[in-house]
């Protein structure tokens, strides 16, 4: 029998027999066929009758007051309906950190692009005509586009908060003091990381209906459609029955669709013209309203033993916050200490700052801050491990994380694979070779992570998840999950869990479509949560269902429960094949009798966490799961032109519920890991955002991406559905420090800012040139 796969001769095991279930086995995404084929319907084919379009007027100006607004001229349109400002708003704030920010702009705007009106009318063209005549007169005030120029003393204000400073955490454990002056070897450089644009294939849209009593259907495609409706609602200031929400298809997300701007403003319209609203962002409104990576600037010391142990560190960032807080404390939270469960140094210190500038407000970006640290972390370990003479995957392998281990911070690590992870990539990659022996500009590099399965601090009241499960008469089984699926293969995963469970074919799944009228709660998509505690919630909701169902088997067959079996919808007596009976005939005998009675059962998963106290002390996360990456690159040295000619990833997935789709997660990732590394960053001039578009926001295409290398490491979770706990996001983290190193092991210049462009490296190189002449004129 398979590690975490359920055997036949128990209660517990009574469904699929040794390795012919659908765990672990590479079965067709279940919404392959409608995606390719165009008939999966996302939230801009949504049409209904007698809709309305809307069209946001957005702020020229990065920071200023608001004189006034004249909306005569736009009223008087033909076609115009309605034009709504920050007037037509409620007075307080919101958002999920600080409620620094309104529906529409109040008083100032914050940012180019802030959101200033809306102008509804009956069709597109007349909205974008009409939303040219609005008339808003500002008095401008100083724009404050970096952090540091944000923080002096006296300084315009953002908002009311002394120095720009939106929050400050300090944690420290241990003497870091101490252990820097007892240390052989310190390093200590600063590490920069940009403004980033998610990119999904579908800008942000929406299209909200009202009825008669004043209550809203939000058709939209978000990451956390349950858990949105709930902060949407208290925005609008209605009860939160009052808004129901139906999930669409969404075409990417990458934490760009976590409670993203635009649904909220398509509603918030409805409620107030009262008319069916349609809101689809073009692609410049959706880079300038969106809420990209969190720019930090990271200053990281290192202090340690001779032998490679790091004893002391020491990280001090500043973090971009833009114009609202929106997630921008959780991320910077982040970003200070969440490494420290890859290495449990014993005596740390990190201070972060998340400061308000006038720039777009940034949020959750794939990595949610562990990337950003793991840049200049990762990088630095490579400096600490040449200033030793040591290999920098031995340095690593000496400050690992250990099963069973505990760090500084009560994070309780499980399952642990980075070992292995390690192992595989410098095996793949033939690392020892090609560090000792590497052709002429051609390095080799290395990073690794680790990352959660969910995050306990990240939603105060709880971490945990439900599910639903109703098996029909004819043995289909019908899964209620309120946790999205954006492209990552969720409803594809959950029916693998049901159908492994209940018994029965994936053929008899039916994954459900989000509606918040039927859906369990559920916080949704981030945190890389939804296979891990989605999934429990779903295999314990599957569990249920299939005992109530083998009980009533049980008495039908006269036979005890401990002997029956169920595969492919089948029930049997394992000691009497021949006694035996269907899914679909037991469930529908017992709708028979009972009149008309389904069977049904409720499932829910809270993991082994608790809310970090003030200090963040507490395990946040019931599972880690661990990667590493390798990259080889080629350099040319007289333009800075940097060949990618191959990445090798092992990742520490607990488990692959579905193998393939895990391979293309990864890959995934990698590829905008190469985004981030190589090309993309979102570029402002005086306040304006120069790049709003792909004409001038570079991201990789398929001739930028190498032969990826992958292993899956199966290092099996205990408290994880089947052993499986995360892979999304750490699928990125890795990526851009490997790069980073592997570009200093083949030229010899250490790249601290992303992304690394062919100019930045070849200033880097000349400027190395011009260092080496000096000292070798001053021999």
């Amino acid at each position: 029998m398979s590690p975490g796969r359920e055997g036949p001769a128990n209660h517990e095991g009574v469904g699929w027999e040794g390795d012919r279930g659908p765990i672990g086995v590479s079965v067709p995404n279940i919404d392959a066929i409608d995606s390719v084929t165009g008939r999966a319907k996302y939230a801009g084919d949504v049409r209904l009758p007698g809709v309305v379009y809307a069209k946001v007027v957005r702020s020229p100006i990065p920071h200023a007051r608001i004189v006034g607004i004249n909306t005569s001229a736009a009223l008087e349109t033909g076609g115009v309906v309605a034009v709504l400002t920050g007037a037509d708003c409620p007075d307080r704030g919101y958002g999920p950190a600080i409620p620094d920010e309104h529906i529409l702009a109040k008083e100032k705007v914050r940012f180019a692009g802030d959101e200033v009106a809306i102008v509804v009318a009956v069709d597109e063209d007349t909205a974008e005509e009409a939303s040219d005549l609005v008339h808003v007169e500002y008095d401008p005030l100083p724009c404050l586009a970096d952090p540091a120029e944000a923080m002096e003393v006296g300084a315009c204000l953002v908002h009311g908060v002394e120095r720009n400073i939106a929050a400050r955490i300090e944690l420290a454990r241990g003497d870091t003091d101490e252990a820097l002056g007892h240390a052989y070897c310190i390093t200590e450089h600063e590490y920069r990381t940009p403004l980033v644009y998610h990119a999904y294939i579908e800008a942000n849209a929406a299209t909200a209906d009202i009825d008669a009593s004043g209550r809203i259907t939000l058709y939209t495609g978000m990451q956390d459609p349950v858990a949105a409706r709930r902060s949407f609602a208290a925005a609008l200031g209605i009860e939160e029955d009052l808004l129901r929400v139906v999930q669409m298809n969404v075409g990417g997300g990458f934490g760009g669709k976590l409670q993203p701007k635009a649904p909220l403003l398509c509603a918030f319209t409805a409620l107030r013209t009262g008319r069916a609203v349609r809101l689809v962002n073009t692609r410049r409104d959706d880079f300038l309203g969106s809420q990209p990576r969190v720019p930090m600037t990271i200053r990281v010391k290192l202090g340690g033993r001779k032998d490679g142990t790091i004893t002391a560190k020491q990280l001090t960032i500043i973090a971009d916050n833009g114009a609202y807080s929106r997630l921008g404390p959780g991320i910077l939270s982040t970003a200070l200490y969440r490494i420290d469960a890859l290495y449990p140094v014993p005596n740390v210190r990190a201070v972060g700052q998340l400061v308000y500038t006038n720039k777009m407000p940034t949020a959750a970006f794939r990595g949610f801050g562990n990337a950003q640290t793991h840049f200049a972390v990762e990088c630095e370990i490579d400096e600490f491990a040449e200033a030793l003479g040591l290999d920098p995957l031995e340095v690593r392998r000496k400050n690992f994380s250990a099963p069973g281990s505990v760090n500084p911070f009560g994070w309780q690590i499980g399952s642990c694979g980075v070992e292995d992870c390690v192992d595989r990539v410098a095996s793949a990659s033939r690392w020892t070779e090609k560090r000792a022996h590497k052709a002429s500009g051609r390095g080799i590099g290395a990073a690794c992570c680790v990352h959660v399965s969910g995050n306990r601090g990240a939603f105060r009241e709880f971490e945990g998840s439900s599910a639903m499960i109703r098996i029909d008469r004819n043995g289909t089984v019908f899964l209620f999950s309120g946790e999205a699926d954006v492209g990552q293969g969720a409803r594809t995963v959950f029916a693998q869990i049901v159908a492994e469970t209940v018994g029965v074919s994936l053929a008899k799944v039916r994954v459900v479509p989000i509606d918040t009228d039927t859906a369990p709660f559920a916080i949704g998509t981030y945190a890389s949560r939804v296979t891990y505690v989605g999934g429990n919630a779903v295999r314990d909701a599957a569990r249920k269902a299939r005992d109530s169902m083998l009980e009533l088997a049980a008495e039908e067959l006269d036979t005890p429960i401990e002997l029956l079996c169920v595969q492919e919808g089948r029930i049997w007596n394992r000691l009497a094949p021949e006694r035996e009976t269907s899914v679909a005939a037991v469930v529908m005998a017992n709708a028979f009798r009972t009149g008309g009675q389904s069977l049904t059962a409720t499932g829910h998963f809270r993991p082994d966490v608790e809310m970090p106290d003030e200090t963040k002390q507490g395990n946040i996360s019931g599972a880690y799961p661990f990667a590493a990456q390798v990259a080889e690159v080629e350099v040319d040295r007289e333009t800075g032109q940097i060949k990618l000619h191959g990445i090798y990833a092992a990742h520490d997935l607990g488990r692959a519920i579905n193998p393939v789709m895990s391979e293309g997660q990864i890959e995934g990732g990698i590829a905008q890991g190469i985004g981030w590394a190589l090309f993309e960053e979102l570029k402002h001039e005086d306040g304006h955002l120069a790049n709003d578009g792909f004409l001038d926001y570079l991201i990789p295409t398929v001739l930028d991406i190498p032969t990826i290398e992958i292993s899956l490491v199966e290092s099996n979770e205990p408290t994880g559905p089947f052993g499986a706990k995360a892979l999304g996001e750490p699928t990125l983290i890795p990526t851009a420090p490997a790069i980073a190193n592997a570009i200093y092991h083949a030229v010899g210049v250490r790249m601290r800012e992303l992304p690394i462009t062919s100019d930045k490296v070849l200033a880097s190189l000349r400027a190395l040139e011009r260092s080496d002449l000096v000292e070798g004129h001053v021999d």
